[in-house]
């Protein structure tokens, strides 16, 4: 049976941790390679419709495009 082999990557971009903080242990955390993507496409994102406002070409205002991008975060 022909199969391809699966790569041998790790989930996590890099892991802190475990961190004190005020008498406390936090942690570990760690930054997946998906979360990188979530969050680079968010600002991509937030970064083009708002030259598309400045252009004039959306319909948008900018205060509106930051409610907009925090109710799709938050969602």
């Amino acid at each position: 049976m022909l199969a391809l082999p699966f790569p041998a990557i790790d989930p996590a971009l890099f892991t802190l941790g475990p961190i004190s903080m005020f008498g406390m242990e936090v942690g570990p955390f760690s930054l997946r390679w998906y979360a990188l993507a979530y969050i680079v496409g968010i600002i991509l994102g937030w970064w083009l419709l708002r030259r598309n406002i400045k252009a004039g070409l959306s319909c948008l205002t900018p205060q509106q495009l930051d409610s907009l991008l925090n109710s799709c975060i938050f969602g």
